[in-house]
Formats: C-alpha cells, structure tokens, sequence
C-alpha cells in the first residue's frame, strides 16, 4: 500500500483503499470478535470497523471520492510520516521497551496501529477528504489512547497526535461554508470532551456512522440511477474548452 501511494498506477488509489478496507474489517471481525471478545464493548467496536471498512470501501472504490495521491505539501508530509509510524516506529518503540515482536500490536493485526496509518492516508488523499471517514477513527483514538498511556504503552501517544492533527487539518482546510466548518468542529470538539468515557464515545460514533452510511449509500445509488458523476476533465480538456470559448 506504501508503494502504491509513492509509485503509482493505474486504479493505485482504488487497491489502496480496498486493502485499507480489508484491514479494517478484518481489526473488526477478528480483533474484537476473536481475539478479545472480552474486551469493553467489543462487539460495539466491532461493528463501528466493520462500517468503517463499507465506508473506505464506498468513499475509495465506489465513489471514488477519496483519491490517494502524494502530493508535496504539509498535508502529504504529515501523512506520510504517520504511515511510517505505523509501520515501523510503532513496533520499535515496544521493542525497545524490552516486548518481543510476536506480543506486540502491528498494523493489520490491531487497531491502533492500523488507526494511525488509516489517519495517514486521510492525509495521503487529494482534498476534499470525506470527513465521515474520520469519525471511526477519531472515537478509538480518544477512547484507546489514554488507558493504553495509563498502562504504560507509550507508542500510543502517537495515535492522539496523528488522530488530532489529521481532523483539525482536514476540518480546515477542506472548509467549504461556515456552517459546515462550525458543525464539523463542533463534533471534534464533543469527541475531545467525550474522551474516557467509552459508552457515550462508542454511541455517538456509532450513530453518526450509520447515519452516514445510509447518506452515502442513497447518494451513490442516486448516481447509478444518473449514469454516475461526470468525469472529471483534463487539464488539456480544460484548456481547449477555453480555447473554444474564446473563439469568435
């Protein structure tokens, strides 16, 4: 999936997602169902992953509405240093705490490091980022974070940062009105406030991720009914359009 964003081909952006999305549901189905089906509301966890993968699955594949495309600029920087973090900073901060590797969360195989790395390629992606795709995420770094620092699992510490500076980036920078900016931090600012208290900050997530879904799902069928968004043009298409027009 790192390849793909740092060299890519063609429907890259597509398989990126779609593997994004199996990594996610499988956090979902074998984490909290097998693994530790005693854990805290797991199986409240487990649903909310397992629409988090419909959704990079909708947003990425379907809608094609989330685009991974490395670009050089802050945004693109950042997301590329959580992936990284992800990857490899994560497990080597255990390792260096004296964990052997085989004990250790790793992406793919638990959620927070697969949380930072899907905040990574939130950042990763053209804009506007479909900001539901940062609810899921956003409830597991509130909630997780500060038990695990409590215990004394530091790389968590990692997963606030790249939890927080991704939505307040996004939040800003793919504003479109006020009212949408306000709402959007409104509903950061009640997860940040929610953080420690796993009931309220499991339901309102879960909520909001239905809801959205259902809003997803009626705009995409809506657009098959439609024949589908209009293709985006060319830079070269752009131009010669222009052209056109100012022909007498």
């Amino acid at each position: 999936m790192a390849g793909l964003a740092l060299f890519p081909a063609r429907r890259s952006s597509q398989l990126i997602c779609l593997l994004a999305a199996v990594y996610v549901a499988w956090v979902g189905i074998a984490y909290f169902t097998w693994v530790y089906p005693a854990l805290h509301l797991s199986s409240l966890w487990a649903a909310v992953f397992t629409l988090q993968a419909a959704f990079l699955l909708v947003a990425g594949v379907v809608r094609r509405d989330l685009v991974i495309e490395l670009r050089r600029n802050l945004a693109s920087a950042l997301g590329a240093i959580f992936v990284g973090y992800a990857l490899v900073a994560y497990p080597a901060i255990g390792m260096l705490g004296g964990h052997p590797l085989r004990t250790l969360p790793v992406f793919g195989l638990a959620p927070c490091p697969t949380v930072i790395f899907c905040f990574g390629l939130l950042l990763l992606a053209r804009p506007p980022v479909p900001k539901y795709l940062l609810l899921a995420p956003m409830a597991w770094a509130l909630t997780a974070a500060p038990s695990a620092l409590g215990t004394g699992v530091v790389a968590d510490g990692g997963l606030v940062v790249a939890g927080v500076i991704t939505a307040v980036l996004i939040i800003w920078r793919d504003r479109i009105s006020t009212w949408q900016t306000v709402a959007a931090g409104l509903s950061l600012a009640l997860m940040v406030v929610l953080s420690g208290h796993d009931n309220l900050e499991i339901g309102a997530a879960f909520v909001l991720l239905v809801v959205m879904f259902a809003q997803t799902t009626r705009r995409g069928m809506r657009s098959l009914r439609t024949g589908g968004p209009p293709r985006p043009e060319s830079s070269a298409e752009v131009l010669n359009h222009q052209q056109l027009n100012a022909l007498p």
